[in-house]
């Protein structure tokens, strides 16, 4: 069965700023969660949830911002490096 809505809060693409679960954009409350600053045991088991993940563009952006940390890690720290995302949704 497809459901059609005209449900006026119903919004196909992200309507609010992307940003990534590691380092959050400025203006935020949230703690930014630095690769570099995470010990050997937190970096090799570095976990995300994204409930309701809806278009996904946040969980692109924390991708994109955890390559962009990684390539600043050292190659002890990269070979450590594990991050495992989970994406949930209704759909």
């Amino acid at each position: 069965m497809i459901i059609l809505t005209t449900d006026p809060l119903l919004f196909r693409t992200g309507h609010d700023e992307s940003e990534s679960l590691l380092r959050r954009n400025e203006g935020s409350n949230a703690k930014s969660i630095l690769l570099d600053e995470l010990d050997d045991e937190e970096l090799s088991s570095l976990s995300l949830l994204f409930g309701g993940v809806g278009d996904g563009r946040h969980a692109f952006a924390t991708l994109l911002d955890a390559n962009h940390q990684y390539q600043s890690l050292s190659d002890m720290k990269q070979d450590k490096f594990r991050l495992h995302m989970t994406l949930n949704d209704i759909r």
